[in-house]
């Protein structure tokens, strides 16, 4: 058995090696990663880290104001940034020209890229965005699967593609875009379920939301859709559309999709495609981005099991990763985190991260802080449960997107809307030799850190063990910054490890530990001499135990994080 470990490679970024950059700055001034520069050395590189999964960003061909022969560049009204927003999917058939030396030969070097991306013995993962697509839609690879046929008469109907407005008006789109004259008109519904004819710049104003035979303001239409044995002459149409992209990538070598907004789309319409889809590629992958309380879902328990229960493999844990950062920036008391231990679906599927693209860099400075913090709350993250664990490219080396780029500002995130460079990933992807050439003494030992982790969430007792968490028998630990569980595999003894994790930015030289007996007994340790060996070679204290049957010791913290093991000894 083994977890997924994803690799979140945003190719316009990733083989930029432009190091000049302009405010705002155009495709020719600022560079572009490429797919023929995720070389194979590159993917040799990222599996040696431990990683299994590379989630290619960004590949589907989206809106850009970049043009190029037979497809012009889009209206600037409708476009965020130059580059464009990934999400904002302008033909679901093709892949996004600025990453090909050659625009004709573009999709053959997505395949390339596939391949040396199974022959460094990795697995492919893309984007599926089902929610929405770009304003300016329109595949010139598949024209016969074009969205087209609507009645475009009616607000919401179940064999139409897309919702329409009411009423009569104009489309004014924010910031001083303008009217934008649809090429569908009228205007259809924008892809964050906003219905108005003036969408704000918070709305996603440059997409349109899809119809999957339900009227979204009437939630009890849901229980009117077919269900996972249904022909596909007895699906709506959106759903038969969507399973022929999802057969189409599947059929390019693909070995698996994450999901976008995956709680907006009717789990009935998951069920059915995923099925599907299994039948002739059983071992797909489908990973949802989805979030439980988001009002504009309609996950019909508000739960992210209701996902798993269909068929995903796993689904987004953002209620860790915003526990974490609110423990990281002293925000909330260290041992608030004790929650995760009963959150046993989210420990079985849900995927952990400290950072991705919608977040804000982990090692920003007004944000997770230190390396070491970053190191501590990543040990946290992906050794309290055994589901997927996923980094995003730079994490490893300390990217932390400081200033303006463009159209996102300063918000402590590597823009997805512009043409930018990521300077501290460059300094290991070091103009392609991809070695590290240029990273600091500090930056080395993060990216270690990082890919001992890694590693270490791949083996047992991190991989199916049960956990423990002892900070309720360590009161002193709050005020330390501390998080102390326990993995444990009865099946498996003596493979016991105790987890210390200190969160803030003061790491004590000593931590006295004690286990609760119920811990020992959960782990099956009844009786005998206990030692304890440390995992990063400091060695621990002898190990006592008390008149109740607790064990105490003392260990030195070499690091942010400390991995202990402890055993039994005749």
């Amino acid at each position: 058995m083994s977890r997924l470990a994803i690799y979140q490679l945003f190719v316009r970024h990733f083989s930029n090696y432009q190091q000049e950059q302009t405010y705002n700055g155009t495709l020719q001034q600022n560079g572009c990663g490429t797919f023929n520069g995720v070389t194979e050395k590159a993917l040799e590189e990222i599996q040696k880290m431990g990683v299994s999964h590379v989630w290619y960003t960004g590949i589907l061909e989206q809106a850009s104001l970049m043009g190029y022969p037979q497809r012009p560049a889009d209206p600037e009204s409708i476009v965020k940034g130059i580059a464009g927003s990934p999400y904002a999917v302008r033909d679901y058939y093709d892949v996004c020209p600025d990453y090909a030396s050659s625009f004709a030969s573009r999709m053959e070097e997505f395949e390339a890229l596939v391949t040396r991306t199974h022959a460094a013995g990795l697995k492919c993962l893309i984007d599926f965005i089902p929610n929405h697509v770009a304003r300016s839609y329109e595949s010139d690879v598949r024209l016969e699967r074009e969205f087209a046929g609507d009645d475009k008469s009616a607000f919401y109907s179940r064999e139409n593609f897309f919702y329409y407005l009411e009423g009569s008006g104009k489309l004014t789109l924010p910031d001083g875009r303008g009217v934008y004259g649809e090429l569908n008109s009228p205007a259809r519904v924008t892809g964050n379920n906003s219905a108005t004819w003036s969408p704000s710049s918070h709305d996603w104003f440059e997409t349109v939301k899809l119809n999957y035979g339900y009227d979204y303001r009437d939630k009890s239409t849901l229980a009117a859709l077919p269900s996972a044995d249904a022909g596909h002459e007895e699906v709506p149409k959106t759903w038969n559309k969507m399973y022929e992209i999802l057969h189409y990538w599947a059929g390019k070598g693909v070995d698996g999709v994450r999901c976008d907004m995956a709680h907006m789309v009717p789990v009935q319409f998951w069920a059915w495609v995923i099925n599907k889809i299994r039948h002739d590629y059983p071992e797909f992958t489908f990973i949802a981005e989805a979030y439980a309380q988001d009002p504009m879902g309609c996950l019909p328990n508000n739960d992210l099991k209701d996902l798993t229960d269909v068929g995903f493999d796993a689904y987004y844990d953002q209620d860790l990763y915003h526990n974490l950062k609110g423990a990281v920036e002293y925000k909330q008391p260290v041992d608030s985190l004790g929650y995760v231990f009963f959150q046993h679906d989210q420990q079985s599927h849900g995927v952990r991260y400290i950072e991705n693209h919608d977040e804000v860099r982990s090692s920003h400075p007004h944000h997770f802080g230190s390396y070491q913090q970053n190191l501590a709350a990543t040990a946290v993250s992906w050794l309290t449960g055994s589901g997927p664990v996923m980094l995003y490219n730079g994490q490893e080396v300390g990217e932390s997107a400081q200033g303006a780029s463009g159209y996102s500002g300063d918000d402590g995130r590597s823009s997805i809307f512009d043409y930018i460079c990521l300077p501290e990933l460059q300094k290991w992807t070091n103009q392609g030799a991809f070695d590290g050439g240029g990273l600091s003494h500090e930056q080395r030992d993060l990216r270690a850190g990082v890919v001992n982790l890694l590693r270490l969430s791949n083996t047992e007792p991190f991989v199916s063990g049960e956990t423990f968490g002892i900070n309720y028998a360590n009161e002193h630990l709050r005020d330390q910054g501390v998080f102390a569980f326990m993995r444990y595999s009865r099946d498996l003894y003596p493979k016991v490890s105790l987890v210390l994790a200190c969160l803030h930015n003061h790491i004590p030289a000593q931590i006295t530990l004690r286990v609760p007996r119920a811990a020992l007994e959960a782990a099956g340790i009844e009786g005998g001499k206990l030692s304890a060996l440390s995992v990063n070679g400091q060695r621990p204290s002898g190990v006592e135990l008390n008149e109740e049957g607790d064990a105490t010791f003392s260990v030195m913290l070499s690091s942010a994080y400390e991995i202990v093991r402890l055993v039994t000894v005749s």
